[in-house]
């Protein structure tokens, strides 16, 4: 499955480092390409998180 990226997320202004602090936390052991599609799982997570926590109900809280 290819990781989904949601654009907005980058307007968030502490996406860079939820993002940052999120990948340096991680320990995940393997092969550099394993490490890296591990970190991708973990951090899919925290962002789906974050999109949920700043944008969900984004009408009701415009209006």
């Amino acid at each position: 499955m290819l990781f989904k990226f949601n654009q907005h997320l980058l307007q968030h202004h502490d996406f860079l480092s939820i993002v940052e602090e999120a990948w340096r936390g991680f320990t995940v052991v393997g092969t550099p390409m394993q490490q890296v599609s591990k970190r991708l799982k973990l951090l899919k997570h925290i962002l789906k998180e974050l999109d949920h926590s700043a944008y969900s109900n984004i009408q009701k809280r415009t209006s």
